[in-house]
């Protein structure tokens, strides 16, 4: 029997794409995720400084994860994001910063212009996170994390992304 590649990937895409779905559900509805909470971090002023080999939760700088940046005035959740929390969290940092400042402002997260138009204080805004290192588990708990607070920074159509 010769193989047939196509039959092979479709029968693989379907399966793939039926087990993302039942995860996502059973996450959502918490069916086989109970008892699992993740580890999440203090709260972390956003230009708080770490020595390379300190950083929270034995956290690497190329951790992949979720995060919400905070208004710590408030304490309130204003956006919920996924992927290398560091590299996030710099990102928005960086964008208030610079549009704070002369240099060039194309290419800034558009979360980070949200923070700006909201409080031009770096200080005054913070992050929290969890490393999951896996990017469809991260995609789907950041769903569920953003349905929770519903975050005013959040674009709605972004959500699965």
């Amino acid at each position: 029997m010769k193989f047939q590649h196509s039959i092979f990937y479709n029968w693989f895409h379907i399966s793939r794409v039926e087990g993302q779905s039942k995860r996502k559900a059973s996450l959502i509805e918490n069916k086989s995720w109970d008892g699992w909470n993740p580890i999440w971090s203090r709260l972390i002023p956003v230009r708080e400084l770490f020595k390379k080999h300190a950083l929270p939760l034995g956290s690497m700088w190329d951790s992949l994860g979720v995060y919400v940046m905070i208004y710590i005035p408030t304490g309130d959740v204003k956006y919920v994001g996924n992927g290398v929390v560091w590299k996030r969290k710099d990102n928005h940092t960086d964008a208030v910063e610079i549009l704070s400042s002369n240099k060039d402002k194309s290419n800034l997260s558009s979360c980070g212009k949200k923070m700006f138009n909201f409080d031009k204080n770096v200080n005054n805004w913070g992050f929290r996170f969890c490393v999951l290192d896996n990017k469809d588990m991260a995609k789907d708990y950041e769903d569920v994390i953003r349905r929770s607070f519903n975050p005013p920074f959040n674009v709605q159509r972004m959500m699965n992304t």
